[in-house]
């Protein structure tokens, strides 16, 4: 899956509604340890901020009530998150409420999270995700490949992101 892909189209995105300060939450420790999710996602904010003229800001924390409070210092009006944050995105999103934020009308949310869980919220969530349809195909094509004897070599495919925009984002007025 194209994490670092991921957070350019999120950003993209969170650029086109009229968001000037966004903010991405990943995981520090899972980064540092060279976990693949995290690392890559890591990659593509950069990449984002080298390529948009938004003012992006990265949080590592592992807390809600730190990523809150991050939320609110930093006066971020969109943010990115997702299951490689670490946080959990159903109690952040209340944190967030409680806090007296509402969500998509001060704070838009996307999040890099799997299709069904991102729809099913109390407020569905704009998402990136990964056509897993695709990625399903094509293991059991190699597996069957690779058991009739037609394929030896090992082929990496890198699955892009997709974006599905519901009710957690909003353009910025």
């Amino acid at each position: 899956m194209d994490f670092e892909a991921a957070l350019i189209v999120a950003v993209e995105h969170l650029m086109q509604i009229g968001h000037e300060r966004i903010g991405f939450f990943n995981s520090g420790k899972l980064r540092q340890n060279g976990y693949g999710p995290a690392a890559r996602a890591a990659l593509g904010y950069e990449r984002a901020g080298a390529l948009n003229p938004v003012e992006l800001r990265y949080f590592e924390m592992e807390h809600t009530q730190e990523a809150v409070a991050a939320i609110q210092e930093s006066g971020v009006t969109a943010i990115i998150v997702g299951t490689q944050s670490g946080l959990s995105i159903p109690e952040l999103l209340r944190a967030i409420q409680w806090q007296g934020k509402r969500i998509p009308e001060d704070l838009s949310v996307v999040c890099l999270e799997d299709e069904a869980l991102a729809e099913n919220m109390l407020r569905p969530l704009t998402s990136i995700t990964f056509d897993i349809n695709t990625a399903a195909d094509w293991a059991a094509k190699t597996l069957i490949n690779k058991l009739e004897g037609r394929q030896t070599d090992v082929e990496q495919v890198i699955l892009p992101p997709k974006l599905i925009v519901r009710d957690s984002t909003m353009p910025q007025s």
